[in-house]
């Protein structure tokens, strides 16, 4: 699911684009790769996955469970609540 239309998000591509407005009020912009973003996504899919195979939750609390950090996220990168440059890359 990581690299599917519903979770992507529609960001700057580079600090000039950002510069421009290019994202609409985001406070971020993303640029190549952002390692320590990922491992943080990672770690809260993990979660999920060992409630599931752990028998705790459902196939579908499971989905419900990502779709909601997926939406949790998207406000988070929104609102640049997520690791960074100083440049405000998305890192």
């Amino acid at each position: 699911m990581r690299d599917t239309v519903g979770n992507g998000i529609l960001m700057p591509g580079s600090q000039t684009g950002f510069l421009n407005g290019d994202g609409k009020g985001m406070a971020v912009y993303h640029s190549s790769r952002h390692d320590y973003y990922s491992l943080e996504v990672d770690d809260l899919i993990n979660d999920i996955k060992r409630e599931f195979y752990g028998g705790n939750i459902s196939k579908d609390d499971a989905r419900r469970s990502v779709k909601k950090l997926q939406m949790k996220l998207k406000q988070k990168i929104w609102s640049g609540d997520v690791p960074q440059t100083c440049c405000k890359r998305i890192w």
